[in-house]
Formats: C-alpha cells, sequence, structure tokens
C-alpha cells in the first residue's frame, strides 16, 4: 500500500487482507467500482472501494468500469460460495 490511507482505507484493506480482489497479490490502492463521476455524493464509501494491485488495477482501466462491475460480481459469488473475502 502506498500513501497515505484514512482509517475507514486501512479497514477496506484489512478486510481483504492486503491483498488484491481479482490475484493474490499485495493491493497498492483502492478503486472505485462506481466511478465518481457516476456516483459523485458517495463514490468513497466502503461499499464501492476494493482494494487492487497496480497490475490489476490497470488492466480495470483497459477493461472498463462496466465489465469490471460484471467481474467483481462473478468474485463476489464465487466468495459468498467459499465463505469470506480473499483468504489467505
Amino acid at each position: 500500500m502506498s500513501g497515505e490511507w484514512t482509517a475507514e482505507e486501512l479497514a477496506i484493506f484489512k478486510q481483504y487482507h492486503g491483498r488484491c480482489i481479482m490475484c493474490p497479490a499485495k493491493a497498492v490502492t483502492l478503486h472505485e467500482i462506481i466511478p465518481k463521476s457516476k456516483r459523485p455524493r458517495d463514490w468513497n464509501e466502503p461499499d464501492n472501494r476494493v482494494p487492487v494491485c497496480a497490475r490489476c488495477h490497470r488492466k480495470i482501466h483497459d477493461i472498463g468500469s462496466k465489465h469490471f462491475v460484471d467481474v467483481l460480481r462473478s468474485l463476489q459469488q464465487s466468495e459468498i460460495r467459499q465463505g469470506s473475502p480473499n483468504q489467505d
């Protein structure tokens, strides 16, 4: 993780054990699921932010937000079947 994080942001990283939601790499940033431009009032709420590594963050921007939401839903369904987010 880089930069200065708020307690709320650190809690998001902790929820996912400091790991990227898309791969087992160390998360370095938080990505907004619904972009600030489309969710201006509460874009930074914890339910709209997920930890990602630099590589996956680039991939997310390459595939576009709409497709990322589909990928995230698929990951969340997998987590529900397994029991919790990104278990080590």
